[in-house]
Parts: C-alpha cells; sequence; structure tokens
C-alpha cells in the first residue's frame, strides 16, 4: 500500500513537467490534453473510491454467508432431523445472491475505471494534436516526442487513482 504514497507528490509534479515541455513544443495546445487528462483524474479517483466501499459491502455480505453456512455445518443433524434442508438452502442462496449482486457492482465500476485508465492518455494526445492542428500549425514527426510525454503522463494518470485508491482501503481495514 505504501508503494503508491509517493505518487501522490511524484505524480503533480511530473504532471507540472511535462506540461512545461508540452508546451514548449506545441503551445497552448497542450493544456487541452492536460485539461482532458485533469477532468478524468478525479473521476477515476471517484471511482476507485467507489470500488473500495462496494468491496466493504462485499466482505460484508461474504461473511454474512459463511456464518450462515457454519451454523448449518453446525446444526446439520437437527436440519436434517426435521428435514429443513430446503429452507436453509435457499436461506444460502439468498445470501450468495447478494453477494454476487455485489460483486457485479464492483466489477462494473472497475470496468469503468480501466476504461478510463486505457482511453484517458490516447484522449489527451488526440485532443492536443486536434487542436494544434486546428490552429494552423502543421504537424511534423516530432510529435512522435510528444506522444511519449503524453504516455508519461499516462503512467501518471494510471498511478493517482491506485495511490487513493489504496489509501481508501488503508482507512477501511
Amino acid at each position: 500500500m505504501a508503494i503508491f504514497l509517493n505518487h501522490l507528490w511524484i505524480d503533480p509534479t511530473l504532471t507540472l513537467i511535462i506540461a512545461y515541455l508540452l508546451y514548449a513544443q506545441v503551445g497552448w495546445s497542450a493544456f487541452v490534453g492536460i485539461g482532458a487528462v485533469f477532468i478524468v483524474v478525479p473521476l477515476q479517483s471517484y471511482t476507485g473510491g467507489l470500488s473500495s466501499k462496494f468491496r466493504h459491502r462485499i466482505a460484508l455480505r461474504t461473511d454474512k454467508r459463511v456464518r450462515l453456512m457454519d451454523e448449518i455445518v453446525n446444526g446439520v443433524q437437527v436440519i436434517k432431523m426435521y428435514a429443513w434442508e430446503k429452507p436453509f438452502n435457499k436461506l444460502i442462496s439468498e445470501a450468495r445472491r447478494d453477494e454476487i449482486k455485489e460483486l457485479l457492482k464492483v466489477y462494473m465500476v472497475r470496468g469503468v475505471f480501466m476504461t478510463f485508465m486505457m482511453f484517458t492518455t490516447r484522449v489527451a494526445l488526440f485532443s492536443t494534436l486536434v487542436t494544434y492542428a486546428l490552429s494552423g500549425d502543421p504537424l511534423k514527426a516530432s510529435f512522435v516526442s510528444r506522444q511519449l510525454c503524453s504516455d508519461k503522463r499516462g503512467e501518471t494518470r494510471r498511478r493517482a487513482p491506485y495511490s487513493h485508491s489504496t489509501q481508501n482501503k488503508r482507512l477501511l481495514t
């Protein structure tokens, strides 16, 4: 968990350096791409926190189901004696269904999170290039270096939400 803690200060510093380097190469068009990243980072932090909240709910549901199973195992003779298998099977099925509903929520949020992770850098680069081209400047081969800077920005964007999510998990435990 502490691995990502340094990225809470490294990532903003790296973003400022990359912003300066991009500005030196493409001018104000660089801020359009960086703006795209700044729009997505809070959304990723929010989805990371949401994921932590849902994981906590899953843990509660799983604990409930495990306690129920423990009671059933301990009282299996009484359950068999009174033929309560079907009612207890229904209880277990309901507990598992609730747990799976929460798992589905986690994976939906994680899917949104991963989508942001995969496409933010590309959207930032695309918006920078389009803005630069629409401002009347010709696109040149030197944009390869800008893409490398954009990839570094992407690494920053990937680590920052993990650091926030990790801190949220730490606070839950």
